[in-house]
């Protein structure tokens, strides 16, 4: 009996698992770290290099309207740039802008006094307080 004409399909059906299985993992995720926009920009990168740039950049566009983060928004300005080609003054001044804010804005702040800096510090310089830093969650959130 011969069988060549059944090797397609046979093929085709672990990859289509795959697939499945790959955007029901990433469904997953991506709804347990909503709030962490560092794994989000990950996947958003892991599904830049193996999807196609649109199924990235609608994964990335999803993510930053249901969760908004300045650093999320920057890169989803940065691939409608490059996707478009547009060169628009406006958009780059709005680029321009927004990576400066973004490298310019506090990182952490002190949960006792609120003193705010770019790098985590054990000790707070202004209450003198020991282990009360934490990362800034939100939409200012690097």
């Amino acid at each position: 009996m011969r069988t060549s004409h059944l090797q397609p399909d046979w093929k085709a059906k672990p990859t289509q698992k795959l697939l499945f299985l790959k955007k029901k993992l990433l469904n997953i995720i991506s709804k347990k770290y909503k709030d962490n926009i560092g794994i989000v920009l990950k996947m958003y990168k892991h599904l830049y290099k193996t999807a196609d740039t649109e199924t990235a950049i609608n994964f990335l566009q999803k993510q930053v309207l249901n969760n908004p983060s300045l650093q999320g928004l920057l890169e989803l300005l940065q691939a409608r740039l490059k996707k478009t080609q547009a060169n628009e003054q406006w958009i780059n001044v709005f680029n321009k802008s927004l990576k400066t804010f973004l490298k310019n804005s506090a990182k952490y702040y002190c949960s006792s006094c609120g003193y705010k800096a770019q790098q985590m510090n054990w000790y707070c310089p202004a209450c003198k307080q020991w282990q009360t830093t934490r990362p800034v969650i939100g939409i200012d959130t690097i």
